[in-house]
This record gives structure tokens, sequence and C-alpha cells, in this order.
């Protein structure tokens, strides 16, 4: 696509790979199950949709009530568009007076398409020629198209790695020390330990930040803690696809931001993507973006730390694995705890004023929960989306709704609760159920016999 390049060694490493293990797989086994390829359907007599490479969107302008959106159709067979939805709905279809057609992809005249529409639009919707009795569905991103490097590219190279004053590097060692002011975006490629003495004081300011694809180890004390800050325009710390875990311990991270450059932007103050994390002895507050932490496609670990004082989510994670003991979450705008696709132990934690949810699970989590209190939150425990939560041993004082179990997502389905053991202290309401989904009490069940507003759940509770 446009604005990108082709990673020529990476592919090659993976063909490598691919053909290794076909190499690998007995013919007696496999036979049976392949066909002559000159007898396979082509693409546009099948009905498959790549949604990674199909419709591509971008939001060139977003003023008042309008969205300016480049579109591009990069599927084998014609589209149309035939509808929207917005943030407020993002799942909710508002038609189009007039659809939009785009022809099947053809490289050499396929060109991107300007359209406007009178809203904030959050995704669109769309009917392929091939699968013309379902509609689909493309997440506008939030960002103009690219025109010439990506972001990342010219991030990594604007910064001169081993140039900089602001770390040392000792063969593959990159040392953070001392107390330092970095007005320089720091980007670290892979193959890299990178280690944070114990006493660093690092203070972020005119945007700079840190995005490293190497393990980072901070190796604080409780006698010599680390201490991260920054300005409001700082973009905060960022790891991505690390091949080692990551350990932080005895760290702050305090009045941090998120990445936010020509149109590349992450929600977390703090960003573990795709590479292992354990966390101890932290504290992560005074965040000035979406998520205190953010924890994206990978194991992680959070003992005995803080979260407080957030600007929105506390701990927002996807598709992880982790656990989460002897922690405390305070004082959050939105949710204290947040996860979708995850698998994720809570234990022996404390939450304190949660302005939303806290502690929320959604798109088919599955999270134990065991000895935790909740003090001061709209909704003590929200279970979406086909999501299983259980709970033992814990208690919820001052809850608008104690237990909330419900479908969000047409893609997914009804969720469930499950709480034995615990207590519950001035509650405007214990539970709140969704058609088919379920909440057991003890050992009393309850299913929902009716389709709740769930637009319900984001307003003050009356």
């Amino acid at each position: 696509y446009e604005g990108y390049y082709f990673n020529i060694k990476m592919a090659k490493t993976y063909a490598q790979k691919i053909h290794k293990k076909t190499r690998e797989i007995d013919p007696s086994k496999t036979n049976k199950f392949v066909k002559n390829h000159s007898k396979l359907a082509s693409l546009k007599d099948t009905s498959l949709y790549l949604s990674e490479t199909g419709l591509k969107a971008f939001m060139e302008e977003k003023e008042n009530n309008k969205s300016v959106i480049t579109i591009k159709n990069y599927h084998l067979t014609p589209i149309k568009i035939i509808g929207y939805s917005i943030k407020k709905n993002k799942d909710s279809l508002i038609l189009l007076p007039n659809p939009i057609e785009l022809k099947e992809f053809n490289r050499k005249q396929t060109k991107k398409r300007k359209i406007e529409i009178n809203a904030q639009v959050k995704n669109l919707y769309f009917n392929a020629e091939n699968i013309p009795n379902k509609i689909l569905k493309k997440k506008v991103v939030g960002w103009p198209s690219p025109k010439t490097q990506n972001p990342r590219l010219e991030l990594e190279e604007k910064h001169r790695f081993g140039k900089s004053s602001s770390y040392k590097i000792k063969n593959d060692i990159v040392l953070f020390s001392g107390k330092e002011i970095i007005s320089e975006f720091i980007y670290i490629p892979e193959k890299y330990t990178v280690i944070f003495e114990a006493g660093t004081k690092l203070y972020f300011k005119n945007k700079s930040g840190i995005i490293s694809h190497s393990p980072i180890f901070m190796n604080g004390t409780k006698e010599s803690p680390i201490i991260i800050s920054g300005d409001s325009a700082n973009q905060g710390i960022h790891v991505l696809q690390a091949r080692k875990k990551s350990a932080l311990k005895w760290t702050t991270f305090s009045g941090l931001n998120t990445l936010n450059y020509k149109g590349w932007s992450l929600t977390g103050a703090v960003t573990f993507y795709e590479s292992d994390v354990v966390i101890e002895h932290c504290v992560f507050e005074h965040n000035k973006c979406e998520d205190a932490l953010n924890v994206i496609r990978s194991n992680f670990t959070f003992l005995e730390s803080l979260i407080q004082y957030t600007f929105a989510d506390g701990l927002d994670g996807d598709f992880c694995d982790g656990e989460i003991k002897n922690s405390i979450f305070k004082n959050t705008n939105n949710d204290c705890i947040d996860f979708s696709g995850s698998t994720i132990s809570i234990k022996n934690c404390n939450i304190n004023n949660a302005g939303d949810k806290a502690i929320s699970g959604g798109e088919k989590s599955n999270i134990s929960i065991e000895n935790i209190k909740v003090n001061n939150a709209n909704i003590g425990v929200a279970s979406k989306d086909l999501s299983q939560i259980d709970i033992k041993s814990s208690s919820f004082n001052n809850i608008n709704i104690v237990f909330a179990a419900y479908q969000k997502k047409a893609e997914y389905g009804p969720a469930k609760i499950k709480s034995y053991l615990s207590k519950y202290r001035n509650y405007k309401k214990r539970q709140l159920i969704d058609l088919d989904s379920e909440i057991y009490d003890d050992k009393n069940k309850s299913t929902g016999r009716k389709k709740i507003n769930i637009d319900f759940l984001y307003q003050d509770f009356k």
C-alpha cells in the first residue's frame, strides 16, 4: 500500500520457516486433503473476504459533524458501501441515502476515492459482490492515509541510535542512568537489552518518549526507585514485539502521555505490545491519555503495584494471559481494570473510586477473581460478549450496579458471571442481565429474559 515498504528480509525468513514446516509434513497423511490447484475456485467464485486487505478507509478530516474519508477497494470483486456507524453508537448501522459503489481491485486502475459524511464516522458497512447476503464492516482508521513513508519508519530514521547523550551503549546493552531531561524521541531496535539503573530519573519534554523493540529492565529498589515523568506533550514508553520478557521494579510512571506522531497513535502511557512483562512495586499515575497501562497480545504479571488518578482507564489489556495480585487501583475516570479476549487471574486487590467499572471483561474473556474489595463504582463487575467471570470471597460497597452481564457486540453472544461467598453493601441494583446472559449469585441462578439498552450502562445510573 502507498507509503509502506516491503521487508524482503522478513518475508524470506518466514518463507524459510514455512518451507521447513511443509517438508516435515507426512505426505501420506495430507495427500487426501490436497486438491489439484487447477480445480480450485477463483476468489471471485468463493465467499472469501480478507478483512485486513479488502476495503481501506482513512479519516482525512474530522470537523464538527463531518467526516472526510478516503476509501480504496483492494478486494477482487466490486463492493457497495451501504451505511456507517458513529462513535457514540458504533454497533448501530445508519443507512446512506445513496450507496457508494467501488469497482474490483485493479493494480493499474484502482485509485483512492474521497467521500464526505455528515457525522463522526466510526465504521463503514458494505456488501461484496461475492458475498451478497452478508453485511461486512470496516473500521475507519483515525488518521489520514499514508502519503510517503510510514510514521514508524520516520521515527526510527529520525533518531540516530547510538549517537544520543541520553543513554550509553556497551556491547548489546543500552543503559539509562542518573537524572536526565530528554527532549528527543528515542527509538531502540531489537537485539539489545535496555537497562534503567536504580535511582534513574527521566523527564520527557517536547514530544519525546521511547519506543523499544528490545526488552527493558527497570531495576529500581525501595530505597532508590526509578521515576519516569514528563510534560503534557511527552509520548510515553512503548515496548513493541520484544523477543524476551521485560521486568519493571520499583518504578513510578507519572504524568505520561502516549504516542501521537503523524497519525500513528496509541492509547497507553506505557505500552507492551506482543512483549511479555513482569511488573512489581510500580506506580502508574496522572497519565494524560486513554490508558495508564496498555498490554496487548502479551503474557504479564502485575504484583504489589498501584494505578491511580488516571485520565480514563487504569489497566487495559487485549488478548493477554495475565495475573494481578496484591495491588491497588483507585481514582480512575473510567474503568479500573478492562480486558478483552484475555485469560486473567485477579487476587487480593483493592479497587476504590472507579469512574465506571471496577472490573470489565469482554470478547470471550475468562477472568478469575478472588478476595478483592471494591468501594465506590458505577458497576462492580461487567461481563460482556461470551466472557465468563468467576468471583470468590470478595466484597462490594457503594456500587450502583454490582454485576452486569450483557452482549455488546453483534458478532459475540451472551455473557456469564458466577459469584460465591461474596458480600454486598450499599448498592442500588444487585444485577443487570441482558437476554440469555447468566448470573450465579451463590446457588441462585438468574437468566436474562429481555434485551437491555446497552447505552444505559454508559450513562449515570438512575
